[in-house]
């Protein structure tokens, strides 16, 4: 399994950053992290999660390379899975479910605000971190489509800290 993502003025994007000059890069092995924090950090450089083709009904990520956010920060999840369907699970915490908006492997926005939608393959959805979550112990962020309660299915191992003072 393959996983590639294109830098743009040094932020991480699978899709969708069109019209300037990219550096392409591939994982070294399968265990790479599939979470890439912007070298400039900002509100409009994104955090990018991919998932990969081939997750199925899989935990997104392990305990160890639990995704770390800061309130401020724009948490972008991109879909390269083709074997199932997925969408970011949340009570409205760190952002309304579904993220605050999903756009399509053109770059089109789809929906803004809370959604039920799946990503659409090659697309992503942008989650506007605004709340602190520090812990997911109670598996309250989620893949909507593939949490069962049991086991690792769908499971999202996420904290966000409070913005610094």
């Amino acid at each position: 399994m393959t996983r590639w993502t294109i830098f743009f003025l040094g932020v991480a994007c699978a899709v969708g950053c069109r019209d300037q000059e990219a550096a392409v890069s591939s994982p070294q092995s399968a265990d790479d992290l599939t979470t890439s924090a912007p070298s400039t950090p900002g509100a409009d450089a994104p955090v990018v999660f991919t998932l990969p083709e081939g997750l199925g009904k899989g935990a997104w990520n392990k305990k160890e390379t639990e995704i770390k956010l800061v309130v401020g920060q724009i948490f972008r999840v991109v879909n390269l899975d083709p074997s199932e369907k997925h969408t970011l699970h949340t009570l409205g915490d760190p952002c309304p479910h579904g993220g605050d908006r999903v756009y399509d492997a053109q770059g089109q926005k789809l929906t803004e605000g809370f959604n039920t939608d799946a990503i659409p393959l090659g697309g992503w959805l942008e989650c506007d971190v605004k709340t602190a979550f520090p812990s997911n112990e109670d598996d309250l962020i989620y893949d909507h489509y593939q949490f069962t309660g049991t086991g690792d299915a769908g499971k999202i191992y996420i904290t966000v800290a409070p913005s610094a003072p």
